[in-house]
């Protein structure tokens, strides 16, 4: 599939164009100042302006607004603290310890594809938003 390198967000009836990289830089320096880790800030960017580019911004960086308040109040960890709960040969519930959804659906998605017919489940985490956007982790071919 191919994406644009820029968003354009509605604004008083015209398009506001924002240029990926430009969004992505402002996305992951709001998330590492709030004290997420970069390699993290740069997952839970890499979602948002990815949904953003495919046109879903129900799933994009709309919320981002959600997580500086949820951090901010507390309701939801900078820094990841997920654990795996249960897990068999195919299967891994992950409890994301109330951290980013994005970074604990990537890591519950890495799980679950370190087993070749593997799912996972998640609870306890933050809105993981558009994650199978984002190869070549969930929603992904091999």
């Amino acid at each position: 599939m191919s994406v644009s390198a820029a968003v354009t967000y509605p604004l008083e009836g015209r398009g506001l164009v924002i240029h990926e990289r430009l969004l992505r830089r402002f996305c992951e320096q709001v998330f590492t100042r709030l004290g997420v880790p970069p390699n993290d800030a740069q997952t839970a960017t890499d979602v948002l302006v990815m949904a953003d580019l495919r046109g879903v911004g129900s799933q994009g960086v709309a919320h981002l607004h959600r997580y500086v308040n949820g951090i901010k109040r507390g309701f939801i960890k900078p820094v990841d603290s997920s654990r795996i709960e249960r897990e068999t040969k195919t299967t891994a519930l992950v409890d994301g310890g109330q951290s980013l959804g994005q970074v604990v659906g990537h890591g519950g998605a890495d799980d679950a594809a370190s087993n070749d017919d593997g799912a996972g489940s998640l609870r306890q985490d933050d809105h993981p938003a558009k994650i199978a956007d984002c190869p070549p982790r969930a929603g992904s071919d091999p």
